[in-house]
């Protein structure tokens, strides 16, 4: 312990007395709040004040508040709110929701803690039929469908505990409640479609609109009614979700519910209410427990661990959107030092010849970079500069971020906080933790399906999936200038996508400076017969500025859309959001069906970003997401599934139930979100979770376990049914994932191309496929396009074995029994690791054994572009290997269609079933049972269009693909290999009895003879083998 002598101990308590003047001196200029009127004089009307409720008596904006003159906005002071002693101000309690004086005249509620309108007990409870608010004050209990009850707590009349909410009561035949178990109904009741009792006189065109009728298809009623738990429309009772707000001195509404414009509104997810069954809360908020209940908070400007739907919600470096929440990349970071011995790097297009010294300079065919410098510049601490300069302070080299450097460098700062451009590495060995060297930086490994790159980096791929994070705003040259701004700007986004169907984005612009910055928008270029001149590039195209920072709906603008160019956005703030809209997308020439272009946002001494579009009329291009297979899933009523099927008749299947419903709706932007938030919570069974399944019983006035809801904000409970019944309508479970991509091409209602393999590893051989839509007319038309067929058929070629044994005349010619046929397979020699066991096997040239398969060399892969004959050949043999079943058949997967559409011109969902043909052989009595059935697994595949560049130029040129040879096409005047060709599945023979050829029948197809050995084993070597 450290002791102070008497004079030490004077001078602490006196810094510590100047400290706290200090600091109360910067909160009264800071907050602007002032003194309570001082002891002893005349205080009338004044701010802690006292006055009569009943009379105004107080003076300009103030109002009499428990007894004093206050403001409700104000902190602090005596009169101003507070929900705990610690928001007010020395001297004052925390009284009834205020901050009083602690010793208050006339005290109504003095040994009454408990009781209504009083200070809650020590505990936070209050006497029976009250509740403790967040005031810390013990107001009336709701009462209304909905609120939470116990034992000891009542709910309105004819309304009861369950659950421990309130509810209405229902029994089986009468009104608004389920049929009877016969279908029938009580009284003059009738049986509606929906399952539930409605009066005789309630016609379809009455439901959402009467009283006593159903709600309407999207679960709502018409203006002061309400769509009760029987999904009947009634009057509003005050306080209840969707009816006017209670007056009087009461809880306006009901818990759980917030007064917003005199109506009870539901506010799950947002900031001050309670969160949403899986901890989250609307982007901006987070989820923390106050007191025992779990309510959404404020992130501020500290975002990680915020709630978020997507990375633009977390602009903060380092942060990306991963399961709902802002959080460090799962990559980690990468740390870039100052390299022991800096090299110099110089773009290039070639190899070269050094003038000087004769050498030869390599360019890398990779980054198109060779080391050292162009003539006239000096490699000086890894950076090449002009000869007989000396950069200043604010020039390059120097930098204060990544994008101050060009793209083979990185912004290495000191202690100091100097920054300093490098090339940090020649390989991977130099880079600390997960960092890989690209370009010769250290950088972040990612995927393009996953992201996982901080907010101001993207995914750099070469047309892989696979990538590195590099800096989204990046120069080129080897002499970038270094910005001296006092911070930065970011944009959520820097690539737009727009069809036919979506013409219009909005993109946020966050100033993150420490002065308020003007920006404006300037067109660059575009790649229509006009695009090359700035003045004319993406004329038509119209920017505005939203009115909310918030809503992404964007609704009402502060500045217009318009043409201008530059678009002038003005000053923003500080740390400050604006959201930015574009429209008419669609307004490009006539001739040009699809164009890129780019436009920058100017942010002055901020410096510029540049912003990348692109524009689709049809179909054409590559469509990218994830295939889903279901574990479990319930088939039994799919075969009766057609478009006039009534959702009644499709128990069985909550998953199809959720489709139906988005199929027959109006497919509106809201619709389609709540279809999501379904899909969502069946992927990730957060329909499963406790809270979840408690709060949907009570919305659904059953028992809990009987019904399933899933999270959605568009509801105003903050759910949406997924199945009325689960022991009637299950939820499909036990989910895998896996990346799908296809190239396709639009002709008239079919959009035909191929699979690509190389990111669809679980289909190889680049499949080809085809999907049919209703109608003639191209699917990109409409908003809403169903699809009527699929087509692709994925192959593994067959293999079998053939015995050999040793020469012991010739040990480089082995014995081999049999032979391949040679039409369809080839000879492969495999190792055999087995000691032993040397049946069928012979001895190599090295130290092990060896055996011969018979592999096909026909699929899945065929001759296309440039794959030749042997790389297909070569490739097939070696795909034959994950044909797990020795029999020389190949393995038929198809991709069979159970419904599906087009939307937006952006979206292709398809629901499937993947058939696996059966290579049981009914010749050898293997057709037990249903044993000879084929195998069948059903699953559904979103896929969204995405930018890839699936044309080059390193063809010869051309004028129409007449020009070309082969499988090429005529693509921007150069001969490409097509990127829609994918390989045909072979012709198969089908029969009845009989096969040509030595082929088997087999459930009516041709097939080679299996393979296949029976084999028997004595029962020593059962033992043996065994043990």
């Amino acid at each position: 312990m450290i002791r102070l002598t008497p004079r030490q101990s004077w001078n602490a308590k006196l810094i510590l007395i100047l400290r706290l003047l200090f600091l109360t001196s910067i909160y009264i200029y800071v907050t602007g709040c002032s003194t309570p009127p001082e002891t002893g004089t005349i205080c009338y009307k004044k701010q802690g004040c006292a006055c009569d409720p009943n009379d105004a008596s107080c003076e300009g904006s103030l109002k009499c508040i428990r007894g004093y003159c206050g403001n409700e906005e104000c902190t602090r002071q005596k009169g101003c709110k507070c929900d705990k002693d610690a928001k007010c101000d020395i001297g004052l309690r925390c009284y009834l929701g205020y901050c009083l004086e602690k010793e208050t005249v006339n005290d109504p509620c003095k040994d009454k803690e408990g009781s209504q309108n009083c200070p809650c007990k020590a505990d936070a409870k209050c006497d029976d039929n009250l509740l403790c608010n967040s005031q810390n004050v013990c107001e009336a209990a709701c009462t209304a469908v909905g609120c939470s009850c116990s034992k000891t707590s009542k709910c309105d009349a004819g309304l009861t505990c369950s659950q421990g909410f309130c509810a209405e009561t229902c029994d089986a035949g009468k009104a608004g409640c389920p049929c009877d178990k016969d279908g029938g109904c009580t009284g003059d009741l009738v049986c509606s479609a929906l399952g539930s009792c409605v009066p005789a006189t309630c016609k379809s065109d009455d439901y959402g609109k009467k009283a006593g009728c159903p709600c309407d298809n999207t679960g709502q009623c018409g203006t002061d009614l309400l769509c009760t738990v029987n999904n009947l429309c009634r009057g509003c009772k005050d306080g209840e979700a969707g009816c006017a707000c209670k007056t009087g001195n009461v809880s306006p509404c009901a818990d759980g519910l917030l007064c917003k414009d005199n109506i009870c509104k539901s506010c799950i997810g947002e900031i001050g209410c309670g969160c949403f069954a899986d901890d989250r809360c609307n982007a901006g908020a987070r989820c923390e427990d106050k007191n025992g209940t779990k309510q959404c908070v404020s992130c501020g400007n500290t975002l990680e661990g915020c709630s978020c739907r997507e990375n633009a919600d977390c602009l903060t470096d380092g942060l990306v959107c991963l399961g709902g929440f802002c959080k460090t990349s799962q990559t980690g970071t990468v740390v870039n030092q100052k390299p022991t011995n800096p090299r110099c790097y110089t773009p290039c297009s070639g190899d070269s010849i050094d003038s000087k010294t004769g050498a030869l300079q390599i360019c890398s065919v990779r980054f198109k970079l060779r080391e050292g410098c162009q003539a006239k510049q000096t490699c000086t601490n890894g950076s090449c500069i002009e000869n007989g300069t000396t950069p200043k302070a604010d020039e390059y080299p120097n930098c204060q971020s990544n994008t101050d450097c060009p793209s083979w460098q990185a912004c290495v700062k000191d202690s100091n906080g100097k920054g300093v451009c490098y090339s940090d590495c020649v390989g991977d060995a130099d880079c600390l933790g997960k960092g890989r060297c690209y370009r010769y930086v250290c950088r972040l490994p990612c995927t393009t399906t996953n992201g996982a790159c901080p907010k101001d980096q993207h995914c750099e791929t070469d047309g892989q999936d696979k990538g590195f994070c590099v800096p989204k705003t990046k120069t080129n040259t080897s002499k970038p200038a270094a910005s001296t701004s006092p911070g930065s700007f970011l944009l959520s986004s820097q690539q737009l996508s727009f069809t036919n169907q979506q013409t219009t984005a909005v993109f946020e612009l966050w100033n993150k400076s420490n002065l308020p910055v003007s920006f404006q928008i300037k067109r660059l270029q575009d790649d229509t017969p006009t695009g090359g001149n700035p003045q004319s590039a993406l004329n038509w195209l119209q920017f505005g500025v939203c009115a909310s920072n918030t809503d992404t709906s964007c609704p009402t603008l502060n500045k217009p859309l318009n043409k201008n160019n530059p678009f002038v956005i003005g000053s923003i703030a500080s740390n400050t959001r604006i959201l930015i809209k574009i429209a008419n997308a669609g307004g490009k020439p006539a001739a040009s069906s699809i164009y890129k272009g780019s436009f920058e946002v100017d942010g002055g001494v901020l410096g510029k970003q540049v912003v990348y579009v692109e524009y689709a009329q049809s179909g054409n291009g590559q469509w990218a997401g994830k295939i889903y297979a279901f574990g479990n899933f319930n088939d039994h009523n799919l075969p009766k599934y057609s478009d006039n099927v009534s959702i009644s008749q499709l128990k069985g299947n909550a998953f199809i139930q959720r489709w139906w419903e988005f199929k027959n709706s109006a497919h509106s932007d809201s619709d389609f979100e709540a279809f999501q938030a379904a899909l969502q919570s069946i992927k990730n069974e957060t329909w499963r979770i406790d809270k979840a399944l408690t709060d949907c019983a009570v919305l659904r006035n059953t028992n809990k376990g009987n019904v399933a809801c899933y999270p959605y904000k568009g509801n105003k409970d903050g759910y949406g049914v997924l199945s009325g019944s689960l022991s009637e309508t299950p939820v499909p479970t036990g989910i895998s994932e896996l990346n799908m991509a296809v190239n396709l091409q639009e002709t008239n209602n079919v959009l035909k191309g191929r699979i690509v393999s190389d990111q669809t590893l679980h289909y190889p051989g680049d499949p080809s496929i085809a999907l049919t839509f209703e109608g003639t007319a191209a699917p990109s038309a409409k908003r809403f396009t169903q699809l009527t067929n699929i087509k692709a058929d994925v192959y593994i070629g067959g293999r079998y074995n053939l015995h050999s044994k040793d020469n012991p005349t010739d040990v480089k010619n082995p014995i081999v029994e049999g032979s391949c046929d040679t039409t369809f397979f080839a000879r492969t020699a495999v190792p055999w690791l087995v000691p032993g066991f040397s049946f069928g096997t012979h001895a190599s040239l090295g130290l092990i054994r060896e055996r011969y398969e018979c592999r096909n060399v026909k699929y899945p892969n065929t001759a296309r572009g440039n794959i030749t004959a042997n790389d297909a050949k070569a490739l097939n043999i070696a795909l034959s290997q994950a044909n797990t079943i020795p029999n020389g058949r190949s393995l038929i997967r198809r991709i069979e269609l159970v419904d599906g559409a087009l939307i937006q011109n952006k979206f292709l969902f398809i629901i499937f079933r993947e058939r696996f043909r059966s290579f049981f052989d009914p010749a050898k009595g293997q057709l037990n049972g249903s044993i000879n059935k084929d195998f069948t697994n059903y699953g559904y595949m979103v896929l969204e269009r995405v930018p890839a560049q699936l044309f080059g130029n390193d063809g010869g040129t051309c004028q129409s693909d007449a020009n070309c040879t082969g499988d090429k096409k005529c693509f921007q005047g150069f001969c490409q290999d097509d990127p829609y060709k994918g390989s045909e599945p072979p012709s198969l023979t089908t029969c009845t009895t009989t096969c040509s050829g030595g082929q088997e029948c087999i459930n009516g197809v041709c097939r080679i003879k299996s393979k296949l050995e029976q084999v028997s084993c004595t029962p020593d070597v059962i033992k043996e083998a065994t043990g």
